[in-house]
């Protein structure tokens, strides 16, 4: 509300990317069959994802030290952060894990 007064409209940040529950398959290739986090299925192109490195099949399982439960959650951590500001995903790219920092931006109108 205080973003609609102030601006005129609510500023979100976005990651771009479409993502989905865990697979079965997916899970297993990280070594760990209980792994929760978000399937990462498709990644926007010069969207900040891409920008940072994010490809489909990556797991997203952190947001700046959150764990991720599922894609709703992994999006709606994310839409908590104004555009411009820094995060850092943490993910698994079948049994490799890495943390990746970026720069949320507006969602594309």
């Amino acid at each position: 509300m205080r973003q609609i007064i102030e601006f005129g409209e609510v500023s979100r940040g976005w990651l771009g990317v479409e993502g989905t529950e865990i697979s079965a398959r997916a899970a297993l290739a990280t070594g760990d069959p209980g792994i929760k986090g978000a399937l990462i299925v498709g990644v926007f192109i010069d969207s900040p994802a891409d920008k940072a490195g994010i490809v489909a099949g990556d797991i997203v399982v952190a947001v700046d030290g959150k764990p991720v439960l599922g894609i709703r959650d992994l999006l709606d951590q994310v839409t908590m952060h104004k555009p411009g500001e820094k995060v850092q995903i943490r993910l698994f790219r079948g049994p490799l894990e890495m943390t990746l920092e970026m720069a949320v931006e507006q969602r594309p109108h």
